[in-house]
């Protein structure tokens, strides 16, 4: 089964800088293509497409149907997480450190990645815009007595409101 990937090499190139992205992806020392047939492209965005996903499905905030709308929606807040991630380990395979000015964007990647994952931040898609919106629900005491729900005294002690 193919990995799902989240940005194709068309979207992840119009990001980065052409030459060095075809400098790091060829095996032969010479500069490599950037398009859909470069092998080590593919890998490292489906590679980052898979630590997408196992963050967000780690989180419960969303199901793979989300993170394939979100996807569909074109939704660059998943799409730049995606080539953010996969320039690193583009770097990382061809065993090169990273560059300072690609430091804080795998930096920024990881936190969003923790973010995403503890529902600090979420996709722009239907099913998680209010994900991290609290939800109350009251019993008022009228209603309370219907369902056979114990009163709060019963949990509760009296409040001592003089000093002892």
């Amino acid at each position: 089964m193919a990995q799902t990937k989240y940005i194709t090499v068309a979207e992840w190139a119009e990001g980065f800088d052409n030459n060095v992205m075809a400098e790091l992806s060829s095996d032969t020392g010479t500069l490599g293509t950037v398009n859909e047939s470069n092998t080590a492209l593919l890998n490292c965005i489906e590679r980052a497409s898979a630590d997408v996903e196992s963050h967000a499905l780690r989180g419960g905030i969303y199901s793979l149907t989300d993170l394939l709308d979100a996807q569909s929606d074109d939704d660059w807040s998943l799409k730049g997480l995606v080539a953010s991630l996969a320039t690193v380990y583009l770097y990382r395979v061809r065993g090169t450190p990273l560059p300072p000015d690609v430091k804080p964007l795998y930096e920024e990647a990881k936190a969003t990645l923790k973010d995403l994952r503890d529902g600090k931040r979420v996709l722009n898609n239907a099913g998680a815009v209010d994900a991290g919106q609290p939800k109350v629900a009251v019993i008022s005491a009228s209603n309370r007595g219907n369902l056979h729900l114990q009163s709060d005294s019963m949990f509760f002690p009296r409040r001592l409101t003089n000093a002892v």
